[in-house]
């Protein structure tokens, strides 16, 4: 008996091969597909590649170069060398911009200044051939600034880039129906703050006129919150990078035991080399709308409110977008 083998190649995504179909693409969505489809199966098989070369496709050299940049996309050693090739090699072929774009973001939410600049980069380059995947980028940045970093700022400007990419209308209801809800706090945005004096772990009274002229940042917890032990050790690195910036550190806790507050933070779990206070006693909790901890925020020099509900992997973000944004030196 005679029995016949069909070998399909597991490599290649169903109903992708290599035909000439690529000559028949007219709009720049459709050229941007087909090479999607190529490079998702150059991935999973190099020897694709060869395929295509063989059939005259004419952007086999740049899927290659594209593999190799995507290849080390997630490696902080070699973050410059990532953005500066990603940077140089959209710009000479635009195509390869909305699917570098897309792998791109989902690593933006690493806490990278130079990969929020190269996501926008891409998203804009790859607009000018696909606004279809440039929506995509500006819907899941937004969300990660929704969702992730809690930063309405930062949330603007992607929306306002998928909208204008063709993006539906109805999407920016979620950020509406958030900030009405009070999940950002968002009516406390560029809100001044009120002025308030606490006590220091030796009892002595501070008052926040003393941080008059700087930012502050504003680190609330308690002596019994897992999650704020996990933030401590990103504050303390923020703190050593930016310790000769124009900006104070503060821990306040919520604790309504003073003997609690003041063993946890001298414990080594919350001991720091800046000023531990307590809002006990006073209506600070209520007036900064802290309902949760650990809660985070940034007041600038006029003591309006900049930055809430900073999560710890992003504060080093945080502060150097402020860094950048008022040359600060440190």
């Amino acid at each position: 008996m005679l029995i016949i083998f069909l070998l399909f190649d597991p490599c290649y995504p169903q109903g992708v091969t290599v035909q000439n179909s690529w000559k028949a693409a007219q709009s720049k969505e459709e050229k941007v597909s087909i090479y999607g489809n190529y490079l998702m199966s150059a991935r999973r098989n190099w020897a694709f590649l060869e395929e295509l070369e063989n059939k005259g496709y004419p952007y086999v050299e740049t899927l290659r170069e594209h593999l190799a940049i995507e290849a080390f996309v997630g490696d902080t050693n070699r973050r410059k060398e990532f953005v500066e090739r990603a940077m140089t090699f959209t710009e000479m072929f635009p195509i390869a911009a909305p699917h570098l774009g897309l792998t791109v973001m989902r690593h933006v939410h690493k806490g990278a200044p130079e990969m929020e600049e190269l996501i926008v980069v891409l998203a804009e380059r790859a607009a000018l051939y696909s606004q279809n995947h440039a929506r995509q980028i500006a819907h899941h940045i937004a969300t990660q600034y929704m969702i992730m970093y809690t930063d309405i700022v930062g949330v603007d400007p992607w929306l306002d880039r998928y909208l204008a990419w063709g993006g539906d209308s109805s999407w920016g209801m979620i950020r509406t129906v958030k900030l009405a809800t009070g999940e950002f706090q968002a009516n406390n945005y560029g809100k001044v703050m009120p002025y308030f004096t606490l006590r220091d772990l030796d009892g002595r009274e501070v008052s926040f006129s003393e941080f008059y002229g700087k930012f502050v940042f504003i680190s609330f917890w308690a002596s019994w919150c897992g999650p704020c032990r996990a933030t401590m050790p990103h504050m303390r690195s923020a703190h050593k990078k930016f310790k000769n910036a124009p900006i104070i550190f503060l821990n306040i806790s919520i604790d309504r035991d003073d003997d609690a507050w003041k063993r946890a933070a001298v414990g080594p779990f919350f001991e720091a080399p800046w000023q531990h206070l307590t809002a006990n006693g006073t209506t600070m909790a209520r007036d900064f709308s802290v309902r949760s901890v650990p809660r985070k925020i940034i007041l600038d020099p006029e003591r309006r409110l900049v930055a809430d509900h900073i999560i710890g992997t992003t504060i080093n973000t945080q502060l150097g977008r402020l860094a950048k944004k008022h040359d600060w030196e440190l």
